[in-house]
């Protein structure tokens, strides 16, 4: 069950608009980007549930083998406003997902979760006269997620099986070093890495669910931008 993005995502590029317009005189420039890398997950919650299920159906010589949510490769879009050599802001579009699943003869369980994430921010980077700028940079960033989780076991010589999912939103805040080398006026390879604090509750049929979903932990990325101006 996915929500509406809240007001806050168009509010944030409208602002990024702004400022960019705001500083056209000084030789602005405007680039698309695309780029991957590996994210990693906290997710204390729903690992702590993964735990006990694996111990739960687990047995001597018939492991569950259920692998805990702790990161997985995500890919995105964006945008970027170079108003000078120093100074960047930029809206990027992000999706972030893992995956786990297990089982044995007792029983099995698969889970997936996944999130819609709109990010803006700045970077300014060091002055240099070569072709690679290293810049230091913040952002906010918008989560729309979701989860689902479905299970199939024995209880005493009763069949069961079930599914169930959630969803909920939030907002996050990242930090990252970046690296900008130009391969052509117009052609840049992007590095990135940091972290980023993003954690909000689960909701099903409007009600809390108790349990969070974390996306908490580092953040990389590797890609291109394409000056079109």
């Amino acid at each position: 069950m996915r929500r509406p993005a809240s007001r806050l995502v168009p509010a944030l590029v409208a602002a990024l608009v702004l400022v960019a317009g705001a500083n056209a005189e000084a030789a602005m420039r405007v680039g698309l980007s695309g780029f991957t890398g590996y994210q990693g997950y906290a997710m204390d919650d729903i690992n702590e549930v993964l735990t006990a299920v694996d111990d739960e159906l687990s047995s001597p010589g018939d492991e569950a083998s259920i692998d805990l949510l702790d990161g997985d490769p995500s890919f995105g879009l964006g945008i970027k406003f170079d108003l000078n050599p120093n100074w960047r802001v930029y809206a990027e579009y992000e999706h972030l997902s893992d995956n786990s699943g297990g089982g044995n003869l007792a029983g099995s369980v698969t889970i997936d979760v996944a999130s819609e994430v709109f990010l803006a921010g700045a970077t300014y980077f060091l002055p240099t006269t070569g072709k690679a700028r290293f810049g230091l940079g913040a952002g906010v960033g918008y989560y729309d997620f979701g989860g689902d989780l479905a299970t199939t076991g024995t209880v005493g010589s009763v069949p069961f099986s079930g599914t169930a999912s959630a969803s909920g939103t939030t907002v996050g805040f990242h930090g990252r070093a970046e690296l900008d080398v130009a391969m052509s006026e117009k052609f840049h390879f992007d590095l990135a890495l940091g972290y980023r604090s993003a954690s909000g509750e689960l909701e099903a049929d409007g009600q809390g669910t108790g349990t969070d979903l974390d996306w908490s932990g580092a953040m990389t990325r590797v890609g291109f931008t394409w000056f079109v101006k």
